[in-house]
């Protein structure tokens, strides 16, 4: 039900009127009208207003919408509704992402109201591990709970939910297999979930708690191996799960760590091999480390992963040892060395000891390819962007598919705010779709305003002249309003891209939001910097967009004018990056080698996608500008220490 002529352009519009796109006789007055009647029955449910809401029901007798409707008012209403009704609404609309999330709420109903029966005669309906819980505790109320069974959902899971609790300790007191509890304990410790493991530790014998308890203080506080003086030799990998923590939060007391374990023989020898080689990754990103390549080549050749190989070359060419750079690049497997950044090095590598014939063929080799180290392949060579500026000239296609209906109801979810279902539904589509119904779905998302969604689909799609959409130009006159000729447009478009993918609603886990993943102190000290009364919603784009490059200007002033430092800190932090600065601060700095030395990962690949995305928007807005343009900065004079 969506007619999305609504906003497209002449030339969309005559693209997919020459392909014959079949689309829904639909009036834009009856879908605004469709999406208002929604809105209102939503908030009748929350208001208890029962005869606003059947009208709005009324309304939508013919609508897709007309179920998450009613979705809301069973879930609303699921102490007074008769619960047969409500099951078989969610067994009507069993394909909906609501089914089982009103199935959960009805079960959880019936189990406060202890009525169990009810949720027996519908054990059929119990088709997640979530509803079976509730089935195993109405089983164990009525004593005919299947121990065996629930025995194989206890096996095949890591850890069950929470309302399994009750049964799993039934279970475990009438378990006479000691074997299956240790091997869940081994597997949560494994897996990080120490909390669990403990709780199932306490069900063991003492003899077996003292052995556990040993590994879970160790893990709570790795330092405490070297004042060990018992040990455990049969506890190998919960040993080497003790170092491999203790590497990621101090790799220098890791390493002493790691010789006592070696010397008391807590490891097996490929344990060994692998956390020696993982404490010397972490300790060449590091400052204050003496001779970080030099413990890297002291590891015989034949030990050498190909992380270890990696940093090596970071560390050599950073000292400009260039014949130890490339002898560590040429021993890279096969499998690395196809990769882009490894064919751009070994070619800077050759071209540095003087092999220029070398180079130039590493630099052909990925010259033409739309990435970081292709557009510098390329900037060497002194050529043109030709690969990324003949994708950008593609004309798109005659499109003959119509739009899948899945996109389409995907899409009238995000119109009504159905973020959650909106979601759901469009990875639904994505997963059911032919590429022509991607190419589809990507332009209507696009022209509707969706533009994460289209961009989902467009990448799917990898369609022909589908450049735009991957690389959406959103936001244009927001960003044009706070950027400028150092901030510039393509900076700021490419940085939304990597930080949200245009998804306007955005949170991560680290409760960052929006377009631009603003941390909400850092948006509420912009929004002070910027002599605002009180700080506006960060889902908001052009407050986000405002807050977000008043801070990148904040980042300018901290860490000096130079565009890969800027977006360093931005994702790293200003401190960190003051840290991998050098101290030199009238060296000319190669830019290339300092994006690849970051220390942090995370933040190495973040600058380089960040700058390859602005360079394709360059292309998209037939303003071409050269990476290496963004890599002429020197090291600033003076650095704030705020």
């Amino acid at each position: 039900m969506i007619p999305f002529l609504k906003k497209m352009p002449a030339k969309s519009l005559t693209l997919l009127f020459g392909a014959s796109v079949i689309f829904t006789q639909m009036t834009i007055a009856s879908e605004e009208n469709e999406q208002a009647w929604f809105k209102t029955g939503k908030q009748a449910i929350i208001k208890k207003d029962w005869e606003t809401y059947q009208t709005s029901r009324e309304k939508l007798a013919e609508s897709s919408l007309l179920p998450y409707l009613e979705f809301y008012y069973h879930q609303e209403r699921i102490e007074e509704t008769d619960p047969q009704e409500v099951l078989e609404f969610a067994d009507k609309h069993a394909k909906e992402p609501f089914s089982n999330t009103l199935k959960i709420v009805l079960f959880r109903d019936r189990e406060r109201q202890k009525n169990f029966q009810f949720i027996l005669d519908n054990a059929h309906f119990a088709n997640t591990l979530g509803l079976k819980c509730y089935l195993y505790n109405a089983q164990y109320q009525q004593s005919t709970l299947d121990l065996a069974e629930f025995q194989r959902s206890w096996e095949s899971n890591l850890q069950l939910p929470s309302n399994c609790s009750n049964i799993e300790e039934f279970w475990l007191k009438n378990n006479h297999n000691q074997s299956l509890v240790i091997k869940k304990i081994d597997e949560l410790i494994q897996a990080g979930r120490i909390t669990k493991a403990k709780e199932l530790i306490a069900t063991l014998p003492e003899s077996k708690q003292a052995y556990y308890n040993h590994f879970i203080d160790l893990l709570n506080d790795p330092s405490r191996l070297l004042d060990t003086t018992t040990f455990y030799p049969d506890g190998q990998a919960l040993y080497a799960k003790v170092i491999q923590k203790w590497s990621s939060q101090n790799s220098l007391k890791a390493g002493r760590g790691l010789q006592f374990a070696k010397e008391h023989d807590l490891l097996t020898e490929q344990d060994y091999i692998s956390l020696r080689n993982r404490i010397a990754v972490f300790q060449a990103g590091r400052n204050d480390v003496v001779a970080p390549l030099e413990k890297i080549l002291a590891i015989p050749p034949e030990e050498r992963d190909d992380q270890i190989l990696q940093w090596g070359f970071r560390l050599a060419a950073k000292r400009g040892d260039y014949p130890v750079a490339l002898a560590l690049l040429s021993n890279l497997s096969p499998e690395a060395q196809q990769e882009d950044v490894w064919r751009y090095w070994l070619g800077r590598t050759y071209a540095e000891v003087g092999d220029h014939a070398q180079a130039k063929h590493y630099y052909e080799l990925i010259q033409n390819n739309p990435s970081f180290y292709g557009f510098l392949a390329a900037d060497e060579l002194q050529h043109n962007y030709d690969g990324i500026t003949a994708i950008a000239n593609e004309q798109q296609q005659v499109i003959t598919s119509s739009l899948n209906s899945r996109f389409s109801m995907g899409l009238l979810l995000a119109k009504v705010n159905e973020e959650y279902f909106s979601r759901l539904k469009w990875r639904e589509a994505l997963n059911n779709s032919n590429k022509e119904e991607q190419e589809v779905g990507s332009i209507v998302a696009f022209e509707e305003g969706f533009y994460n969604l289209s961009l989902q689909a467009a990448a799917r799609a990898r369609a022909t002249g589908g450049l735009p959409y991957r690389y959406p130009s959103a936001y244009v006159p927001i960003i044009e309003k706070y950027s400028d000729d150092f901030i510039t447009k393509p900076i700021v478009l490419g940085l939304i891209r990597q930080e949200s993918l245009f998804h306007e609603k955005a949170k991560s886990p680290a409760n960052a939001h929006g377009l631009m993943q603003l941390l909400i102190p850092t948006a509420e000290k912009m929004s002070s910097n910027l002599d605002e009364s009180e700080r506006e919603s960060l889902y908001n784009p052009d407050a986000n967009i405002r807050y977000g490059v008043t801070y990148l200007h904040h980042l300018q002033e901290s860490v000096g004018s130079c565009i890969p430092y800027i977006l360093a800190s931005y994702n790293a932090g200003p401190n960190n990056v003051k840290k991998w600065l050098p101290n030199d601060a009238n060296s000319d700095m190669d830019l290339a080698l300092w994006i690849e030395t970051i220390p942090f990962y995370e933040t190495r690949g973040y600058v380089k996608n960040v700058l390859s995305n602005a360079v394709i928007y360059h292309t998209l807005n037939k303003d071409p500008k050269r990476l290496s343009e963004y890599l002429n900065c020197k090291v600033p004079q003076t650095i704030p220490t705020k």
